[in-house]
């Protein structure tokens, strides 16, 4: 199966990414917008149903050739059948064709690893056809007018043009200026109701060193009041409370989901319900992520060795096999999905950047106990 080759960060940089929450400009780019995410729906849908027909044809007669599962070789077949399958090509950006391509292809290779044993985890299915309620919009821009504007207010996105950014862009666009930074792809996605545009980069940044480079800690999430137990080096507990107490917002997402069945389908009191629902979800995921970055960047900044408990969240799950247990485990951002805490403290220890020098991870087993003396 044919793989789309990997970009290697060159010596002395590092690859970043940047999130940006952004809105339109104009009257016609919700509709722009609307038909990019379509776009790249329509050729994953279109691509995939040339695999299973392919699939199914040599299922009957095994002499037909097979179709190649690569990027290069779908995206070629896809650029020679567009013009009657989607007269509309023209309209969006390529990039948003290539993005659907480019997805199922990912999507066909993991379902082949798992088949045949090259791939941990739990086990994935063949890939399905996306339907618009089932799919979260997005689309990738990889080649094209990607940059962000000299006011820091605006970033600019192939055909959709110029969108307006609700923070200041500056920590990015004084890199890119100075030549210390360079963009090489920005994703466009709609997520609680929100467009977001994540710009990735590699950005020119040298090592730093711990301020405690031989002392370590060791670090115990839960799914309680305390969020994350700490214990360091000089013999101190540190107790790190919940962002959100799960049980506060679950209560006030009950609350919301209450108002939001009691309204009329289409109507402007269900549009609003749904739309409080969607920034309490919104605001607690915020929090989870905010504080999984600032106490991870904290550990690495100080200490060079970090031990972390290596829990099988989704064996948990499937044991306990309760909804509070999954809810509170996902409240807490310790599941098997991100933003988890654990994965993170591992990213943070294994990028050589500014913000986080390079530490030492110990995973210890959950079965581990201590001997006495």
């Amino acid at each position: 199966m044919g793989v789309r080759p990997m970009f290697e960060v060159p010596d002395g940089w590092v690859a970043r990414g940047f999130v940006f929450e952004v809105e339109t400009t104009r009257l016609e780019q919700p509709a722009q917008v609307a038909q990019a995410f379509g776009a790249r729906r329509y050729a994953y849908n279109w691509a995939l149903g040339q695999v299973k027909a392919n699939l199914d044809a040599r299922g009957i007669d095994p002499t037909v050739p097979s179709l190649a599962w690569s990027f290069y070789e779908l995206r070629k077949a896809w650029n020679q059948a567009k013009r009657e399958v989607a007269p509309w090509w023209r309209c969006t950006s390529k990039e948003a064709h290539a993005s659907g391509i480019a997805d199922l292809v990912v999507g066909l290779r993991n379902w082949s690893d798992a088949k045949a044993g090259r791939r941990k985890g739990a086990r994935v299915g063949f890939p399905r056809f996306k339907a618009r309620h089932r799919d979260r919009g997005r689309v990738r821009f990889t080649t094209g007018a990607m940059r962000l504007e000299p006011d820091r207010r605006h970033l600019t996105v192939p055909v959709i043009g110029k969108l307006r950014s609700k923070e200041n862009t500056r920590r990015l666009e004084r890199l890119v200026v100075n030549g210390r930074a360079r963009i090489l792809s920005m994703t466009l996605s709609q997520r609680g109701g929100r467009l977001v545009v994540a710009v990735q980069a590699i950005v020119a940044q040298q090592p730093r060193h711990q301020a405690e480079p031989d002392g370590r800690c060791g670090v115990d999430l839960g799914i309680g009041p305390e969020w994350a137990v700490i214990a360091h080096h000089d013999g101190t507990i540190e107790r790190v409370a919940h962002p959100a107490p799960w049980k506060e917002v679950h209560q006030q997402q009950r609350r919301l989901a209450r108002q939001v069945s009691r309204r009329t389908v289409g109507s402007r009191a269900y549009c609003h319900a749904k739309a409080k629902r969607a920034a309490l979800d919104r605001r607690a995921a915020n929090l989870r992520r905010e504080a999984i970055h600032v106490l991870t960047t904290r550990l690495a900044r100080r200490y060079g060795t970090v031990v972390v408990e290596d829990l099988d969240v989704a064996a948990m799950q499937r044991s306990m096999g309760r909804r509070a247990f999954h809810r509170t485990v996902s409240q807490a951002g310790i599941g098997p999905d991100p933003p988890d805490a654990r994965l993170q403290v591992l990213d943070g220890g294994r990028q050589a950047g500014r913000r986080r020098p390079m530490v030492r991870i110990v995973q210890v087993s959950s079965w581990l106990r201590q001997l006495p003396g």
